[in-house]
């Protein structure tokens, strides 16, 4: 996509890759909103997140007296990324504009999908 964004098939010709485009002086920009953009805004965030949990997971539940520090990796993820996310979001605001809010619009969930 990030080479040839009109391309009409990405996933071996599976899924058809679907885009908004946002007109600029310099010339048009995309805004992908298929495949897993279509998911959440930052479903990597999430994807990060969940590695963090799935390795906290074995010594944060092993009862051990100091177990409590594993799930300080995960909330340092979450406090590293939802902040992170919101300046994006601000970003992307004013950088695409009214296309940003048509996508926030087909995309509704920011990072965990119909939840946040």
């Amino acid at each position: 996509f990030k080479r040839n964004p009109k391309t009409e098939f990405f996933l071996f010709g599976l899924v058809k890759q679907k885009y908004l485009v946002h007109k600029t002086k310099e010339g048009d920009r995309f805004v992908l909103y298929s495949g897993f953009w279509g998911i959440s805004r930052h479903v990597n965030y999430l994807g990060e997140i969940l590695m963090s949990v799935g390795l906290a997971i074995p010594w944060g539940c092993s009862g051990h007296p100091w177990a409590w520090i594993a799930w300080t990796y995960p909330l340092y993820y979450i406090g590293l990324l939802v902040p992170r996310e919101r300046d994006d979001h601000e970003r992307c605001s004013k950088r695409y504009g009214d296309t940003w809010k048509q996508y926030c619009q087909i995309v509704p969930s920011r990072i965990v999908p119909c939840v946040y």
